[in-house]
């Protein structure tokens, strides 16, 4: 298809809340309300050695409980240390004929370019890496987070939208390594009731630049 390919990932039934955001370069995305820490999107992409790429190749949001203080989802490490937090990833990408995996972070990596904060939230631009940090990216995304209160027992709402393109050309988006899915979208409903594990929105699809 030739739109660009939009993904909602996490939904909670809630109304507006005002967050205050706060936006440290190249580090983390803050977001709080009434003073208590709802989420922190990590960004950095240190990868100034082997180790510290491992920690840093893709952005993730954390979120956390409704003490602001108890962190409840996972960063890098532990089995699978590409799961983390709330993150978008894809196992395979074809692009030119050649496939890349932005799931595992195989020879690449996931870039925050730029963040906007907005009045619930912010949005962040993405660069997913080709096979070299000096290649053009494969993909260019939009990520936006909308912060929202939820009806007890719930503490929050957190809507994750992504708006990806290619750079040039034409992608094949497919799956993730363990149940590929072919229908347009698949959507995870959560909550912030227990500590949520990485959400995932997979599909198979095609999508082609503007140019």
């Amino acid at each position: 298809m030739k739109a660009p390919l939009c993904l909602l990932a996490l939904l909670a039934c809630a109304t507006a809340m005002a967050a205050d955001i706060k936006v440290t370069p190249n580090e983390a995305v803050d977001v709080a309300h009434d003073g208590k820490v709802v989420a922190r999107f990590m960004m950095s992409h240190d990868v100034s050695t082997p180790a510290k790429r491992l920690d840093n190749y893709k952005p993730y949001l954390h979120v956390f409980d409704p003490s602001g203080a108890l962190r409840l989802t996972k960063g890098p490490g532990f089995n699978f240390t590409h799961h983390r937090g709330i993150m978008l990833g894809f196992m395979k990408i074809t692009v030119d004929g050649k496939t890349y995996d932005r799931w595992h972070m195989v020879k690449g990596d996931q870039v925050v370019t730029a963040v906007q904060p907005t009045t619930d939230g912010f949005v962040a631009a993405v660069d997913w890496q080709g096979a070299t940090a000096q290649d053009k990216p494969i993909l260019t995304e939009e990520r936006a987070f909308t912060f929202t209160k939820a009806a007890a027992p719930f503490y929050v709402g957190i809507e994750m939208k992504s708006t990806l393109k290619p750079d040039h050309g034409e992608a094949k988006i497919d799956g993730d390594p363990s149940t590929p899915v072919r229908s347009s979208v698949r959507q995870r409903r959560s909550t912030a009731r227990r500590p949520p594990t990485s959400t995932r929105a997979r599909t198979s699809s095609s999508i082609r630049s503007a140019t």
